[in-house]
């Protein structure tokens, strides 16, 4: 019996948990196929596609092969990033490949490979992706648009001393950026630790990250509002906080993140959801081009960076039930 496994190892970082495409025909002909993973962003300047190997044997099983590196890579392709003004091409960017290393595990311990390229993106323009394989002579590509920032309301990046009530909901509204589908919130907390006895620093701008918002749809409208209970900060940080001896807490600052995916994310995250129900097999969805399998798409991480905390919340992080145990002072 034929053995097929397809390696998909991109991490995703942080934005959005994804998950592999469903298992292929194991009793088709063999074909070249790849699997790609790349999202831009156009905050930043450093972008990485990830291109594995699907692969197929008669003669092995499908964990001995994992560990085999030329099983897993491609050591032939030129990959390529052109960016398009409608359909004329303005210049393109040829990706290096470059070594991550890996933990031991299943697959191939030598490490893995990414391709990489340095450059800052243009919101005005299409980003296609171009894969060749010179052995095989044969081509793969994707295109994605760029998604740009949100425009905020509340908070804002003006918002200074922010309060969260136990007994009042988070007001949260802003306007979704162009081409966006999805967002994440996520409110991160930053605190610094003190010897109790001495009142001498021992740790700066420790964080926890409170996921305020996970998955929300786009409306057409753009138009982006949740409020949220104030009381589930408190009730967060219970769970995710351990108490602590011989120390206390001095909250410092917020930092409110704006994760964002375009279309293709949103497509690709629906299809690759877990099932609820009895009907476990799925369609698949992909954005490859010449039936191979993955995803290239745009995504967006907005911060509003340095929101000063109220000093009515500083209290109430000391004397609330859920949170006294955590030994938060002003």
């Amino acid at each position: 019996m034929k053995k097929f496994i397809a390696i998909s190892l991109l991490a995703f970082t942080v934005l959005f948990a994804g998950s592999c495409a469903n298992d292929l025909d194991t009793n088709a002909d063999w074909k070249e196929i790849m699997v790609v993973y790349g999202l831009l962003n156009v905050n930043d300047t450093d972008h990485y596609v990830r291109v594995n190997r699907a692969f197929l044997s008669e003669n092995q099983s499908a964990l001995e092969i994992a560990k085999i590196s030329d099983s897993l890579y491609f050591d032939s392709l030129e990959v390529t990033v052109e960016e398009f003004s409608g359909n004329s091409m303005r210049q393109s960017f040829r990706l290096t490949k470059f070594y991550v290393g890996k933990d031991t595990g299943i697959f191939a311990t030598e490490g893995s490979y990414v391709y990489t390229f340095k450059q800052k993106l243009d919101m005005a323009y299409k980003y296609r992706l171009v894969i060749y394989n010179k052995l095989s002579k044969k081509y793969t590509t994707a295109e994605t648009v760029l998604i740009g920032n949100p425009t905020l309301s509340s908070p804002s990046n003006f918002t200074t001393n922010y309060i969260i009530d136990t007994a009042k909901n988070l007001n949260l509204s802003w306007t979704a950026a162009p081409n966006t589908k999805l967002y994440d919130l996520t409110l991160r907390f930053y605190w610094n630790e003190y010897d109790s006895a001495s009142n001498q620093l021992l740790s700066s701008d420790n964080f926890i990250d409170w996921p305020i918002l996970q998955g929300k749809d786009v409306p057409v409208s753009g138009s982006m509002r949740s409020n949220i209970p104030g009381i589930g900060f408190y009730h967060f940080l219970s769970e995710n906080l351990t108490a602590i001896n011989g120390k206390y807490r001095v909250p410092q600052r917020f930092d409110f993140m704006y994760w964002a995916a375009d279309k293709e994310y949103y497509l690709y995250r629906s299809v690759n959801q877990p099932s609820v129900g009895l009907v476990q097999k799925k369609p698949e969805y992909t954005n490859i081009s010449s039936g191979n399998y993955g995803l290239f798409a745009s995504r967006n991480l907005y911060t509003i960076k340095g929101v000063s905390i109220s000093q009515q919340t500083v209290v109430s992080l000391q004397v609330n039930t859920l949170t006294r145990k955590l030994k938060f002072r002003p």
